[in-house]
């Protein structure tokens, strides 16, 4: 009777639980034991965990996304998301059509249950402080001689790259670019200033933030 009450306790132990809905998730939640908890983005939108699951609609957009709730803030900045699938570090975001579900053994799932629009900041309202502070001060202008940036806090201009350079803050990141022929954008973080053209794609990161040339249209 001993050895059947051990070896059923451990099929407990390892059996997920499903939770009820409005259960927070932290933010790394850690399967099977979260399953079914909810993650709210900053914007408000809110995303249903599916442990050990993938869905196989079509991708339409991938970024870096350390933690769970990261991931989640990936798909409400991201237009046309409705779920993502997480693993390796990596957020594969899905459109209307996100598939069918499958089990895997390396990466979770998140399916949005509730949709909010993300604040739109005012550009231009705001004078930069310098060095900029992100992300308190998303849409903020940044002067440097005849050029103006529009900042653009927790996104990532992806591609266009032409140059790189090392600086402090986006602010001197800014101020690298209006000396270099060719840049309109820039993205920088942790340090690093990658100075850019007009061919990007705008992604949703939480630890990155860029600006571009305010003449040009909001990417």
């Amino acid at each position: 009777m001993h050895g059947v009450f051990l070896a059923t306790s451990a099929l407990a132990a390892f059996t997920p639980r499903q939770l009820s809905s409005g259960i927070n998730c932290p933010g790394n939640p850690i399967c099977p034991r979260w399953e079914g908890c909810v993650a709210t983005s900053t914007s408000g939108s809110v995303y249903r965990m599916h442990c050990f699951n993938d869905f196989n609609g079509p991708i339409i957009s991938v970024t870096q996304a350390a933690l769970f709730v990261d991931c989640a803030d990936s798909c409400a900045y991201h237009e046309g998301c409705q779920a993502f699938n997480h693993k390796d570090g990596f957020c594969y975001l899905l459109g209307e059509n996100i598939g069918s579900s499958r089990t895997v053994t390396n990466g979770n799932a998140g399916v949005q249950i509730k949709t909010a629009t993300p604040p739109q900041p005012s550009i231009g309202a705001t004078t930069c402080s310098i060095p900029v502070v992100c992300p308190m001060e998303d849409g903020c202008i940044h002067s440097v001689g005849d050029k103006t940036y529009a900042v653009r806090c927790n996104y990532d201009y992806y591609g266009g790259d032409i140059a790189y350079k090392s600086t402090p803050n986006l602010s001197e990141c800014a101020d690298a670019c209006t000396d270099t022929p060719g840049c309109v954008k820039v993205t920088w973080t942790s340090g690093s200033c990658y100075l850019k053209n007009d061919k990007t794609t705008t992604l949703y990161h939480s630890w990155t933030d860029s600006a571009y040339i305010l003449e040009l249209s909001p990417p």
